[in-house]
């Protein structure tokens, strides 16, 4: 036999993947054994852990203590981010700082938690790395569960990725003339 190659990519980014090495008789009918190995690899679970929780927010403006960015991702569905009056032309953002990269699996974005009316409307949100790139962006309108969004209060936008990304920033950003809105941000990696 010869050596053994490296072994090749994972299958999976999660939920159990597999890696497969290789090798070739070199002497044909000789050998005895497997030309490969297949082994386990990205055992984690695809649903990660909440990794947002308490970490640093910033943003372009909020409109009154009570509604300060911090509160996006404070765990508590009673608080809620907004930011200040309506400017025409100005795109409004919220971004939290994972602090460092991790592999980012899905996310859960909660409507405000008060009154019976549109909060989210026409936001993307995206991923970034350390270096501040793009490496994902989901627009509201391309989210087969966008109805979610616009239900009463306590409903939420879920999103799993179709592939996990690795990403640093999470950045929300208003993509229409109105106040951004937000009740909770919660990101899923490991």
């Amino acid at each position: 036999w010869t050596a053994w190659s490296n072994f090749g990519p994972c299958t999976k980014t999660c939920d159990s993947g597999t890696e497969t090495r290789t090798r070739t008789c070199s002497n044909t009918g000789a050998c005895t054994g497997s030309s490969s190995e297949t082994v386990s690899c990205n055992e984690n679970s695809c649903e990660g852990f909440e990794i947002a929780l308490g970490k640093p927010v910033s943003a372009s403006s909020y409109r009154f203590q009570g509604t300060r960015p911090i509160n996006l991702n404070d765990g508590d569905l009673n608080t809620f981010y907004q930011s200040s009056v309506d400017k025409v032309g100005s795109i409004d953002y919220i971004e939290v700082d994972l602090q460092h990269e991790y592999w980012l699996y899905s996310f859960e974005l909660y409507n405000r938690q008060q009154e019976d009316y549109i909060r989210i409307i026409g936001f993307e949100l995206f991923i970034l790395t350390n270096y501040r790139e793009v490496v994902a962006t989901f627009k509201y309108s391309d989210w087969g569960s966008v109805e979610l969004v616009y239900k009463k209060v306590f409903d939420s936008a879920f999103r799993v990725f179709d592939s996990a990304f690795r990403g640093r920033f999470v950045r929300i950003e208003q993509n229409t003339e109105t106040i951004l809105q937000l009740g909770e941000l919660k990101v899923f990696g490991d």
